[in-house]
């Protein structure tokens, strides 16, 4: 026993030493397969965006982005149709059955509504000007608007410009503290323009609220170097404007013009819903640059494009496929659009 008090005394600082190892290895160990078994509960989900049948070559220019390296993904249930229908009643009396599996498509009078059940976009043109209790002259006003008519209590308005006489604001939803919007309508979740009286002249809304949104899981994310690498990576590209001269060559010849290659401007990490097919509102890069498009007889013509990409872990995404009776094209013809 006393050499063994001895061998303590002589060696303690080591002895001291080599506790603190073994525990900071322990603890280093439980997180590791802590983390691991994590990853194991973690459900794949299907990629939002389809595989590109073209190589599209993106340089980033050096603009770089600081992400977590995870972050939510939200699921979509259920649908707000009914306040469509309350809000077309307040302007129309209309009492026949509206089937929203289908696309629908009204005039009545001087209004036309659209809405897509894949989108889920809800698009309204009025040229009289709908007429509310109130008056949409402020950010405040459309606030309320949103609240009184569609239950959703809070928005962030990223961008207001004249149009004319007009007014349009821009912006995206905020549910479970977390700015929301759709692919199609360039990450905003609403465009609403209202005429110098306070009248809404035309609206586009992507048709949620926070009772259709619940946390699904967090998934890892991974930097968008590692997803252009791919050229042929699931991404979605929209056209925003092209040189004229593009249009002035035969639709034969315009039809035929893809995105070869693309320079990033300006990138941000925003959550959009893509479609009700998907189902997921996920995390999402948004790359705004400018583009050339090529035509089938080499021809070359620039353009501004917005590029979005999924930003979860390629790892952890499943290859969307065709549904049936779904087409794609990739990317999208500007005649098209």
């Amino acid at each position: 026993m006393e050499k063994i008090i001895q061998f303590i005394k002589s060696y303690k600082v080591w002895i001291l030493i080599g506790a603190i190892l073994g525990i900071l290895v322990t603890v280093i160990l439980f997180n590791i397969l802590k983390e691991r078994e994590g990853d194991t509960k973690l459900e794949k989900i299907q990629n939002p965006f389809f595989t590109q049948t073209i190589d599209l070559d993106i340089d980033l220019k050096n603009i770089q982005e600081e992400i977590p390296s995870s972050d939510k993904v939200f699921k979509v249930t259920g649908n707000i149709n009914s306040k469509f229908t309350s809000f077309l009643n307040t302007f129309h009396t209309y009492s026949n059955k509206i089937d929203f599996s289908k696309e629908i498509y009204l005039t009545l009078e001087k209004d036309t509504f659209s809405y897509s059940p894949k989108t889920r976009i809800l698009m309204i043109d009025s040229q009289p000007g709908l007429t509310l209790w109130f008056k949409i002259t402020s950010e405040s006003d459309l606030e309320t608007f949103f609240e009184e008519y569609f239950d959703i209590e809070s928005i962030t308005i990223v961008e207001t410009k004249n149009i004319g006489n007009n007014t349009e604001y821009s912006g995206s939803y905020v549910f479970k503290k977390v700015e929301m919007g759709s692919v199609y309508l360039d990450g905003n979740a609403f465009s609403v323009e209202v005429n110098s009286k306070g009248d809404i002249v035309n609206l586009s809304m992507l048709l949620l609220n926070s009772s259709n949104i619940v946390e699904y899981q967090l998934m890892p994310l991974s930097d968008i170097e590692t997803l252009i690498g791919d050229s042929r990576y699931p991404k979605m590209v929209f056209y925003t404007e092209i040189e004229e001269r593009y249009y002035e060559q035969s639709p034969l010849f315009a039809s035929s013009g893809v995105l070869t290659d693309f320079v990033v401007t300006e990138m941000s990490k925003i959550y959009t819903f893509i479609d009700s097919s998907n189902g997921f509102v996920v995390p999402t890069y948004k790359l705004i640059g400018d583009g050339r498009l090529k035509n089938s007889r080499d021809e070359k013509y620039l353009a501004k494009v917005n590029i979005f990409l999924c930003a979860i872990n390629p790892a952890y995404l499943i290859e969307r496929e065709l549904e049936k009776g779904e087409t794609f094209s990739d990317p999208v013809s500007p005649v098209d659009l």
